[in-house]
């Protein structure tokens, strides 16, 4: 039987599951975790989720990538002329993401790759054309929370 706490043993309960998936995504752990989504990743085909993203960006967007792990979409949109930020909480996944362009080998795209928080980025609101985010949401514990950091960065 599922029998909900009150709001305070709630708000710990949610910070405890919260500092525990921050601890594995940043542990030795996440490493084969990302290498098996990258080997996924580089399975997806034109009308994938991330095929979609890529055909829908213009020359001189800003795209703002939460939850951007490995930096799939930017490698993907290398040849884009587009300003990229990709927002992660894992340290292992800004490092390698920023090893993929930390020699310049004539991409289009500008990337900049930030470690933080996904529900509080401090980016200035209206910030970016695209704000984007694949398979990230099932991972999170406020969702809402998410979502609304989300839309108040992109312009509309």
């Amino acid at each position: 039987m599922f029998v909900c706490k009150d709001k305070h043993q709630n708000t710990v309960a949610l910070q405890e599951l919260e500092r525990r998936l921050e601890e594995y995504y940043n542990g030795k752990a996440s490493t084969e975790y990302y290498c098996a989504a990258q080997s996924a990743n580089e399975e997806w085909s034109p009308t994938s989720s991330h095929g979609i993203l890529l055909s829908l960006l213009k020359d001189g967007d800003t795209v703002l990538d939460l939850g951007c792990g490995t930096g799939v979409v930017a490698q993907q949109a290398r040849a884009k002329k587009i300003k990229y930020t990709g927002i992660d909480w894992s340290n292992t996944a800004i490092e390698t993401a920023k090893s993929k362009f930390s020699e310049k080998t004539g991409d289009a795209i500008d990337v900049n790759f930030i470690r933080g928080s996904i529900y509080e980025t401090g980016i200035e609101n209206k910030s970016f054309d695209v704000v984007t985010s694949l398979f990230v949401i099932e991972h999170l514990t406020r969702p809402e929370k998410f979502i609304n950091e989300a839309m108040r960065m992109v312009r509309t």
